[in-house]
């Protein structure tokens, strides 16, 4: 749920130093979405792994050799590039490389609570920064912390535990909720929080309906929806912070399922508005309307004999994936008409679990078209300006807490812009933005070309009344979440309070870590357009082919303004820089003064049927003496001089700034005659 209309526009660019090809436009690509669920199949010892492109089986992991009765939970990181497994049968939890799909280690859960019992994990939930697995541990009566970085049991935790079966995670990262005993529900504190010094403690026990066998939170961290499997019915429970639920509670309110019995598992899709219900005794499904909390349809599964087991939602929240025990099968559901697919998945051996990953990846097309990215309500669009098309583009989102968000170096007064949609309950909650990109089948398969990247969201009831200082930062080089080492690069450029949906622009060589950031106390910024950098102006044209005479000169105008949206009116130019420390140089004169701009082509190919603008004889128009021109007001003119040798070629003109100021890409492109 999006709780403020105020909506952010920031505007940042990044330029990488070899531009492959083309030219941006404002296009939409056709575009390829590939991510992965995992089921977990009790039966055989495997996990198998699902693309949900195609609804096809791309892998079957073996566990171990002595799994018995088992795997059943399972969870994904954040980034997607491991799976949790809990191994019931031997009180171990499998990690999987998702890279390789293959087991990269096997965490045997401790006994020395209850040196006469035995460890049977049964599920397992990650918090959303990927630190840390919580595993219901049901032989040790306790919940296992494993620390991701080193595969280590931290802690294990007991209090109110009897029995403990599915977890779940708040999305915001505050808590975690398990059921447990004939009809309770547990939370434990997973992190300090403001008001609470607890951590990994449980806190809270409340009472459910009978027999509660399912769990999760939905995406806003709002509320908690419980699966009562002798009464039909779920719970509502009111994520009210910091005491879950409040002295009003319990009773909590129930949806009373109609047609479905035996009600085991819960998943919401990625915005919230459905929740989806198995019914194991009756093998079916019921959609739940979350507005509403009524039931406003019930599927039959294709299912064989016995029950369906557990159920999740692709990260783009098209599918949902249920697991059919005795079909071997995963039944898939589309979200768009609430029916089930004709063909089933085959699977594994008694499927139990199902964990979908949370990184989306799709394939690009050519220069200028856009691909989008759906995460909870909000989106990401990556424009790819100087790629070939077909790079395959992975991007995952973190969420932090604002007051867990580190002091970044070079930028101590700025912090974390909290989304609406994941702030809830006096919790503000960021997003960190991770993206990957590779080439396939090409080396090196790193990709190296300039993107744009757009990202619109609201802002918390709590900072309603807009931002101050807006920024925007990225590492290069490095996944999230961003630490208090992290070096990162400011490439804020403006900032609009108004649009939705906006853009913000950047670049990578290798991984990056992207996030939204502002100043506390700045004087918040409500409306309008906050820009530092306007380009590019008449006579050339910054969506379509500048046609120029070889050999000529093409005028190059632009506007630049600082952060307080002054102008900036003594830029100086710079022929070449270099990258040293993260910070731009100007390495053909370091005299030159700050603030300084640089200004050059790189050759591209020609983009067949490309939009041209050859209305206007830019040699014609140009104006003024050599080198950059200081035309006041902010504005600034480069007569650029082109070199004869040009003519039947086409390029690219990027601009790149001191790093005081920003790095920016030129969607400028000519074709020389």
């Amino acid at each position: 749920m999006k709780i403020s209309s105020l909506q952010l526009r920031l505007i940042a660019v990044l330029v990488t130093l070899f531009g492959l090809t083309g030219i941006a436009s404002q296009k939409t690509a056709a575009q390829t979405t590939a991510t992965f669920v995992y089921v977990s199949n009790t039966g055989d010892g495997t996990v198998s792994v699902i693309n949900t492109s195609n609804n096809s089986v791309v892998a079957t992991i073996p566990l171990c050799n002595d799994c018995g009765p088992g795997p059943e939970g399972l969870a994904v990181t954040p980034g997607g590039g491991f799976v949790y497994v809990a191994n019931e049968g031997n009180g171990t939890v499998s990690v999987i490389a998702t890279a390789t799909n293959t087991v990269a280690a096997i965490i045997q859960l401790p006994t020395n609570l209850c040196p006469s019992c035995v460890s049977t994990p049964v599920g397992v939930a990650i918090t959303p920064d990927g630190t840390r697995a919580y595993v219901s541990d049901t032989g040790e009566n306790a919940i296992d912390v494993i620390d991701i970085a080193t595969n280590t049991v931290s802690a294990s935790i007991t209090a109110d535990v009897s029995g403990p079966k599915a977890i779940a995670m708040s999305p915001n990262g505050v808590a975690a909720y398990y059921v447990f005993g004939t009809n309770s529900v547990g939370r434990i504190d997973t992190d300090p929080v403001p008001g609470s010094e607890t951590y990994n403690t449980h806190t809270t026990t409340l009472m459910v309906g009978n027999t509660p066998t399912g769990i999760a939170v939905n995406p806003d961290s709002t509320f908690i929806y419980v699966t009562n499997q002798a009464d039909n019915t779920v719970s509502v429970i009111p994520n009210s912070f910091p005491n879950f639920g409040g002295p009003a509670y319990p009773p909590f309110p129930t949806i009373a399922l109609p047609a479905g019995s035996g009600p085991y598992a819960v998943a919401f899709t990625p915005n919230g508005a459905q929740a989806y219900v198995v019914n194991q005794t009756n093998s079916t499904v019921s959609v739940i309307n979350t507005a509403t909390s009524t039931v406003s349809k019930t599927l039959s599964a294709p299912t064989c004999i016995d029950p369906l087991n557990q159920v999740a939602v692709s990260s783009d929240g098209s599918q949902v994936y249920v697991a059919d025990s005795d079909c071997g099968t995963a039944d898939v559901i589309l979200t768009a008409t609430n029916t089930f697919t004709a063909t089933p998945v085959s699977v594994g051996f008694n499927p139990f679990g199902v964990a979908a990953s949370s990184s989306q990846s799709m394939t690009l097309g050519p220069p200028g078209t856009t691909t989008t990215f759906f995460f909870n309500t909000d989106t990401l669009k990556i424009t790819p300006i100087t790629n070939l098309g077909g790079e395959l583009v992975t991007v995952d989102a973190f969420l932090i807490k604002a007051a867990a968000f580190p002091s970044l170096p070079g930028f101590p007064g700025e912090t974390c812009i909290p989304y609406g949609d994941d702030s809830s309950g006096g919790v503000d909650t960021c997003v960190e933005f991770q993206v990957h990109c590779i080439v396939p089948g090409i080396s090196p398969t790193v990709c190296n070309f300039v993107y744009l990247i757009a990202t619109g969201y609201d802002l918390p009831a709590d900072l309603s009344s807009g931002i101050g200082g807006p920024g925007f930062l990225v590492a290069h080089g490095v996944d999230c979440p961003l630490t208090g080492t992290s070096t990162a690069q400011s490439i804020f450029l403006s900032y609009d309070a108004l649009v939705k949906d906006p853009t913000t622009h950047g670049g990578s060589r290798g991984p990056s870590c992207f996030v939204a950031t502002y100043t506390p106390g700045a004087t918040p910024i409500t409306n309008g357009t906050f820009s530092k950098f306007t380009g590019w102006t008449t006579p050339v044209v910054d969506s379509a082919l500048n046609q120029v005479k070889a050999g000529s000169t093409a005028p190059l105008k632009f506007t630049i303004s600082d952060n307080l949206g002054n102008p900036i009116t003594n830029l100086s130019f710079c022929n070449s820089f270099t990258v040293s420390g993260g910070a731009n140089v100007c390495s053909d004169n370091p005299a030159v003064s700050t603030p300084w701009v640089n200004i050059a082509s790189y050759a591209i190919a020609c983009p067949n049927s490309a939009p041209v603008n050859s209305g206007t004889d830019l040699s014609l128009v140009a104006s003024g003496g050599s080198g950059l021109q200081n035309l006041g007001s902010g504005s600034y003119q480069l007569n650029w001089k082109t070199a004869k040798s040009l003519k039947g070629t086409c390029a690219n003109v990027v601009v790149t700034f001191d790093s005081t100021l920003t790095v920016v890409p030129a969607t400028l492109g000519f074709q020389f005659n």
